[in-house]
C-alpha cells in the first residue's frame, strides 16, 4: 500500500504540471509480452530451463518534447506488465531418481520508465523513434503452479523484494499522426531467485526479461 502510494504520488508530480506545456502530449499504450528467466551458464549446465510465457502489458504515459524540433523527447510511463516463465529442473526424490519440475511462474507488476526518445517525424505524423530507458516496478501479483504444486501465492520475505528494476530498449513506427507500434525488449538487473523456488543450497541468479508489442495512441 506504501508503494502504491508513493507510485501515484510520483506520477502527480511529473504528469499534471505538464498539461501547461505547448506540444506536451498525453498517451496510451497496451498488448503483449513474450518473458522468461535469464539464467547464469552455472545453472544452466546444472539443468535448469527457462520458456517463454505469454502476457499483457499496458501504460499511460506524458510526451514531453525536450528541444524545439522535437528529435529528443522525454516520456515517463505508468505501467503494468505480466512478467514470468516456464521454467524446469531436475530435483532429487526420494533420494533415490531425480523427477523434472515444470514450473509456470506469473509476476504481475505495477511500474515506471524513465525513458529519453530520439525521434524521426515527417511533417505528416509519421516516422520512426528510439526510446532507451531505466524503469523500477513493485509486484502486485505472484503465483506459481507446477507438477508438484497445484497453484499458491508466492511469499516474500519483505517489501523489497516484490521490487524489480532493470533498463528498456525500444523501436516504434508512428504510421500517422499519434498512432503507432513499438517492440521492446526489457532486461531485469535484480536478482529474483525467490521467484522460482528453487529448492539449493546455493545461490541462484535468476533475472527478468522479455519482449513487448504494443500499440501506442497520443492526444
Amino acid at each position: 500500500m506504501i508503494f502504491r502510494s508513493a507510485h501515484l504520488l510520483i506520477c502527480s508530480l511529473i504528469i499534471f504540471p505538464l498539461f501547461g506545456q505547448s506540444q506536451t502530449r498525453v498517451g496510451i499504450s497496451g498488448g503483449g509480452t513474450s518473458a522468461n528467466f535469464e539464467y547464469p551458464e552455472q545453472n544452466q549446465n546444472a539443468g535448469y530451463e527457462s520458456e517463454k510465457k505469454l502476457g499483457f502489458n499496458g501504460g499511460i504515459k506524458v510526451d514531453i518534447p525536450l528541444v524545439k524540433s522535437q528529435m529528443l523527447k522525454l516520456t515517463p510511463e505508468l505501467f503494468i506488465n505480466q512478467n514470468g516463465a516456464k521454467d524446469q529442473y531436475f530435483t532429487s526424490w526420494l533420494a533415490i531418481r531425480d523427477s523434472m519440475v515444470n514450473n509456470k511462474i506469473s509476476l504481475d507488476y505495477i511500474g515506471i520508465y524513465f525513458p529519453v526518445k530520439f525521434n524521426l517525424q515527417a511533417p505528416d505524423g509519421a516516422g520512426i523513434f528510439l526510446t532507451a530507458a531505466f524503469y523500477a516496478d513493485y509486484t502486485i501479483s505472484a503465483k506459481i503452479a507446477s507438477n508438484q504444486i497445484d497453484g499458491e501465492d508466492i511469499e516474500f520475505k519483505s517489501e523489497a523484494d516484490k521490487i524489480d528494476m532493470g533498463y528498456r530498449f525500444s523501436f516504434g513506427l508512428m504510421v500517422s499522426e499519434g498512432v503507432g507500434i513499438e517492440v521492446g525488449y526489457n532486461e531485469g538487473i535484480k536478482n529474483i531467485e525467490f521467484a522460482t523456488k528453487l529448492n539449493s543450497n546455493t545461490t541462484q541468479l535468476v533475472n527478468n526479461r522479455g519482449l513487448t508489442l504494443s500499440l501506442v495512441a497520443l492526444f
